[in-house]
């Protein structure tokens, strides 16, 4: 491009379009680089679209489409084409187009078979006398309809009347447990003494809240036996059954505690305790107050004492008139060991024996 004052009307310096750079990106798709010149640009650019416009069908590639739904010789070009879908369209539109009010009598229909005898034997209606012919089917109908219902409540009047007049019967249900067991019995019979059972059982049991509240106030237990629970137990039982069972296991479990500490608290029996310092008749008993020596000669009679150790005044435990254990010595009163000056005094509160002493010690005990 040479340049030239010719067409500058702005006053500009005319440069020439060789001496003007482009300094933009490269864009391959037009063959331009940076650094050509604005000639080389612009004469790339206007090959390009030359292409574009002689060679429509490159950029649109007609052959590959699927034009099997179009009706019509298949079209090569992108013109072509076009005009097709076209034509297509034209075609879709006349065949949806509504049909003329004026020419809906002259369309023909076919009469149902069970109404052909009807017509005259005619299958083929033209739409005005199918009409027509419809019209006068439905209200023949209407008329055979309004004469049966009337008809028919005429020649049922009675018994409909009778049937209003019956009295109702309740059904009955057979029942195992409610009212009679074993038999059957009205339902609302049934129905009000089921609602009286229920109320009697939901007084005794309480609500349902309330069952679970105490279901759920068991708490952590554990068994007293080492071999563990005898029957099932829940640790966190949720419903009455389980409180229930948990009981029963408690209470085996308790009884067989029980059963093993009396195995190992043996009760006395009958002539198992000795005789307190291992001789007959070794005491004189009966000395309630104090007074001059005391010794086996203040008393008329000598007895026998039974205690558990067979200890001769043993403080730990109580003594006894019989080896059955079942007369306890009177509390506070004085004894003397058979034959010495040796006495004691019983006590019902331990320690079981008190003051003893020799014979020269009692006067000085007693006061």
């Amino acid at each position: 491009m040479i340049p030239s004052n010719s067409n500058n009307k702005a006053g500009c310096d005319p440069i020439s379009s060789n001496c003007v750079i482009w300094q933009g990106p490269d864009l391959t798709c037009v063959n331009v680089c940076t650094g050509d010149t604005v000639s080389d640009v612009v004469a790339n650019l206007c090959t390009e679209l030359a292409n574009l416009i002689s060679n429509s069908s490159e950029v649109v590639d007609v052959a590959t489409m699927n034009k099997t739904t179009l009706i019509g010789e298949t079209s090569t070009t992108l013109t072509g084409l076009i005009q097709q879908i076209i034509d297509n369209l034209a075609i879709t539109n006349a065949a949806s187009a509504p049909i003329p009010t004026d020419d809906i009598g002259t369309y023909e229909h076919d009469v149902p078979a069970c109404l052909v005898p009807k017509t005259n034997n005619t299958a083929v209606l033209g739409t005005s006398a199918y009409l027509s012919f419809l019209g006068t089917e439905i209200c023949d109908l209407t008329k055979d309809l309004s004469g049966l219902s009337a008809g028919a409540v005429t020649a049922n009047a009675n018994n409909i009347i009778q049937l209003q007049a019956s009295q109702y019967e309740t059904p009955k249900i057979y029942t195992s447990s409610i009212g009679t067991p074993s038999s059957l019995q009205s339902i609302d019979t049934v129905l009000q003494k089921f609602e009286l059972e229920y109320s009697l059982l939901k007084n005794a049991l309480n609500t349902p809240t309330a069952l679970y509240a105490g279901v759920s106030a068991q708490g952590t237990m554990l068994p007293l036996d080492p071999a563990g629970w005898q029957g099932t137990y829940y640790t966190a039982p949720t419903t009455v059954s389980h409180t229930i069972e948990n009981l029963w296991s408690v209470i085996k479990d308790l009884r067989s505690t029980v059963t093993t500490l009396e195995g190992l608290v043996v009760a006395p029996a009958s002539n198992v305790y000795p005789l307190m310092g291992g001789s007959s008749n070794p005491y004189a008993g009966g000395l309630y107050g104090c007074s001059d020596t005391e010794d086996e000669s203040g008393s008329s009679t000598l007895i026998n004492i039974y205690n558990e150790s067979g200890s001769v005044f043993d403080t730990t435990v109580r003594a006894y008139t019989d080896a059955a254990a079942t007369t306890e010595i009177a509390h506070n009163l004085w004894f003397v060991i058979s034959g010495t000056e040796t006495v004691a005094r019983y006590s019902s509160i331990a320690p079981h024996w008190k003051d003893i002493m020799h014979d020269a010690d009692t006067n000085a005990a007693c006061t």
